[in-house]
């Protein structure tokens, strides 16, 4: 399957240039928005998003100072980020209904989000989502770079991504984004500015969805090798559980063979993804 390069357009958001990437058109579903991770941005939705754009009309972004997006302010707010998606939703004149799909981080604050705007959203997509009580987030802003850290650093295995899932430039470029260098690992540090907020005690992450419908799609445990990192993908998989309580219409499902990255970056990964947006929409 060839796609095209994504088209980008530029949004100006209280004076943050933020770049959007709108695909598809309407045809009667909810818009598709789409959320990354920490220090993520649009591109990495490459493969989800084209599938998705052949049936609805989708929005990926790059979050400030993420992608080809403008940095803000510092210090980064909750509120603040989003206002950001509010302002380039009006900037792009989406109108609701609103389909959230949201990866890691990007689950949280899409959470946040649904909030905010209880009566456009149609339904929430969580995708290997993070959960406001996973244990190694609750720890000090410090202590909760060191794996951010350790990740930017990886830079081998991490510029091996674009040859080994991309299949067009635009894919290879999502794939880059997740390389290294000084202005990824200053976003995420600013994002990481925002985990009082949406990690411990103090969280500020709606815990009741009512009846909004939900999808939450996780990573396949059997990826995990080693002791540690099967014990950690355990509690993972018991808090992707919790997330489904959050509505009475929450549904939950597996993508064999996936890890928290390749659910978007391998094409048949994306593509079961992609299905679940879909079915939900």
């Amino acid at each position: 399957m060839s796609n095209p390069r994504t088209p980008t357009t530029v949004v100006d958001v209280g004076g943050t240039s933020l770049h959007a990437y709108p695909m598809g058109e309407a045809t009667g579903r909810p818009t598709v928005v789409f959320e990354a991770g920490l220090g993520g941005f649009g591109a990495q939705w490459h493969h989800v998003q084209h599938r998705v754009a052949e049936h609805t009309a989708t929005v990926s972004y790059d979050r400030a100072g993420t992608g080809g997006s403008a940095p803000a302010p510092l210090p980064r707010t909750l509120d603040a980020v989003l206002d950001d998606l509010d302002g380039l939703l009006d900037g792009l004149g989406v109108e609701p209904p609103l389909l959230l799909v949201g990866h890691s981080l990007g689950g949280l604050l899409l959470r946040c989000f649904a909030r905010r705007r209880p009566g456009d959203v149609a339904g929430l997509v969580l995708v290997d989502s993070s959960h406001e009580h996973q244990r190694h987030a609750t720890r000090s802003p410090r202590s909760a770079m060191a794996p951010v850290r350790l990740a930017l650093r990886a830079r081998g295995w991490l510029s091996t991504l674009p040859q080994r899932f991309a299949e067009t430039p635009a894919a290879a470029e999502g794939g880059r984004g997740l390389a290294p260098d000084g202005r990824s690992f200053r976003a995420a540090e600013a994002e990481v500015a925002l985990f009082g907020d949406l990690f411990g005690p103090s969280h500020r992450v709606p815990t009741e969805l009512a009846d909004l419908p939900l999808s939450v799609i996780s990573a396949d445990r059997r990826t995990a090798t080693g002791r540690r990192m099967r014990r950690s993908m355990d509690e993972h998989q018991e808090l992707q559980a919790d997330l489904v309580r959050l509505s009475s219409l929450g549904g939950w499902c597996t993508v064999p063979g996936a890890n928290h990255l390749s659910l978007l970056l391998d094409p048949r990964h994306a593509a079961a993804v992609a299905e679940v947006v879909l079915d939900l929409g």
